[in-house]
């Protein structure tokens, strides 16, 4: 079965629009991990500094892979004192 998450990155009002990029970042090398069947960034549209991750994984392995990879850990690091990251795993019900 897979797993389906959503990452949510409040960012530092100062620092929107370097986070925005460091997001961006992570995109296409995700694409490319293995397992990986969904991984799309999107915004609120009522702030400027929420963003969201929804993603998508074959397996747990395959996320905990994606977790160690060097994008994600720059993507951690880039975020860091600029905006606070919070994942949450969701369970399918139908």
């Amino acid at each position: 079965m897979s797993i389906t998450l959503i990452a949510t990155v409040e960012a530092q009002q100062a620092y929107a629009d370097e986070v925005l990029s460091a997001l961006k970042a992570v995109v296409v090398p995700s694409h490319q991990d293995e397992g990986c069947e969904h991984y799309q960034l999107n915004r609120d549209p009522e702030s400027a500094t929420t963003f969201y991750m929804i993603e998508q994984w074959a397996t747990p392995e395959a996320l905990d892979a994606h977790s160690s990879t060097a994008h994600f850990k720059a993507l951690v690091s880039a975020l860091e004192g600029k905006a606070e990251l919070s994942i949450k795993q969701l369970e399918v019900v139908s």
